[in-house]
């Protein structure tokens, strides 16, 4: 499992970033996730914070889209 940041309006154009990789405690995991969130989150942020499985395709932005 990894948490990943990704685009809070859901741009095509905007890549996922990857925060942490190899996670092998949910439970800790899901906090993380929760203190970004809740914790660093501001008004309108850009980025938002998520468990993936080790196997999610992470959004490369424009190249992507070329």
């Amino acid at each position: 499992m990894k948490i990943i940041a990704s685009d809070n309006y859901a741009r095509e154009t905007v890549a996922d970033i990857v925060v942490v990789d190899k996670i092998t405690n949910t439970y800790y995991a899901k906090l993380i996730v929760s203190l970004l969130n809740n914790r660093l989150h501001i008004v309108d942020s850009d980025k938002y914070y998520k468990l993936v499985e080790d196997d999610y395709l992470l959004s490369c932005g424009l190249e992507d889209l070329i």
